[in-house]
């Protein structure tokens, strides 16, 4: 009796040694995308592999915000916009897997014309700064992204009250972008039929596309009369790299395995390959170090940013109209965006 005491108690004194040790395994292992034989799985894994590069840029936000905030809020700044930037490649158009597509607005909130997330945060830092974690995430989503980061690292001068919340925010936006790459571990696309996939691919194109557009032409507003502050991220000056962001991530998205470029070139070679060169060229030419929210108030600026939007236009014609037609596909109207 005495040995099976002595067994059953070894048992569970291993047991509680080992449990977390296995659940911290569990944690820490490298997530992989699926492989299947799917047309969709170039996308897939692109998707998979940019969905990783956003969730370990927010990770390292979080550290710098958490560790650099008040000493160094340069630091947090550079990393706030280097994790924008990898967002981009996410950005714009629903993929069909729920999940992902309602965690958007949680990463960015944008179009803000009634700047609900000033007042918003304006309203919690005047209320409870020191929010946590759990609390925040019973909050709108317009307070536990990028764009509230944004807010709180440039709308005004860095306190301790701004630094709290920014740290609780940005631990928030880890948990997102861990969910987002969580929800791609299976292709979500794999289901469908070779004429459905590239239905559904020529519409994630085309929202893209029209997100893109709709970047500029809102801070364009009416010829001659900006709205600067429309701009996606007037505070911290980077619409323009945010959209040469978009452009990267558009030619990925074209030339990955089984993308519009494999689908195109054996029915109109011509056309594919001017959709290629108009996007490089526009790639090349993008005045991605300007600010838009700056030069967009004077005439020459402004000029520019037209000519910017001409450009995405015009791949827009060739992708949705040309290249859609081509291809035999209708390309509906699927919008993202909100306001």
């Amino acid at each position: 009796m005495n040995k099976s005491l002595i067994a059953m108690f070894t048992v569970a004194v291993l047991s509680g040694c080992s449990s977390p040790q296995t659940e911290q395994t569990d944690k820490t292992a490298p997530a992989t995308a699926e492989k299947t034989q799917h047309p969709s799985q170039g996308v897939y894994e692109l998707y998979f592999t940019n969905a990783t590069k956003f969730e370990n840029s927010a990770q390292l936000l979080s550290q710098q915000i958490t560790n650099k905030c008040l000493s160094d809020p340069l630091a947090a700044k550079t990393q706030w916009s280097e994790t924008m930037q990898t967002w981009m490649s996410l950005q714009g158009g629903n993929i069909n897997v729920p999940q992902a597509d309602a965690l958007t607005w949680k990463v960015q909130f944008w179009p803000d014309k009634k700047d609900t997330t000033g007042r918003q945060l304006k309203s919690v830092l005047s209320t409870n700064p020191n929010i946590n974690l759990a609390d925040l995430k019973n909050q709108s989503a317009t307070l536990q992204g990028l764009t509230a980061l944004e807010w709180l690292l440039y709308e005004a001068q860095l306190d301790q009250d701004r630094c709290s919340l920014a740290t609780t925010v940005a631990s928030s936006l880890v948990d997102t972008s861990a969910s987002y790459k969580q929800s791609l571990l299976t292709n979500p696309w794999k289901g469908l039929s070779q004429a459905q996939w590239e239905k559904q691919y020529l519409s994630l194109v085309s929202d893209k596309l029209d997100r893109m557009s709709k970047k500029l032409s809102l801070p364009l507003a009416n010829l001659g009369n900006p709205r600067p502050y429309f701009a996606e991220s007037w505070r911290s000056q980077v619409s323009y790299q945010n959209l040469y962001s978009n452009l990267v991530a558009l030619d990925d998205l074209l030339h990955a395995d089984n993308g519009l470029m494999t689908l195109l070139e054996p029915k109109d070679p011509r056309l594919s390959t001017l959709i290629a060169s108009t996007l490089s060229d526009t790639i090349a030419t993008w005045p991605k170090k300007d600010s838009l929210f700056e030069s967009i108030q004077t005439k020459q600026g402004y000029k520019l940013a037209l000519s910017q939007l001409n450009k995405i236009d015009q791949l827009k014609y060739l992708i949705n109209e040309q290249a859609a037609q081509e291809l035999g596909i209708v390309v509906g109207f699927n919008s993202t965006d909100g306001d």
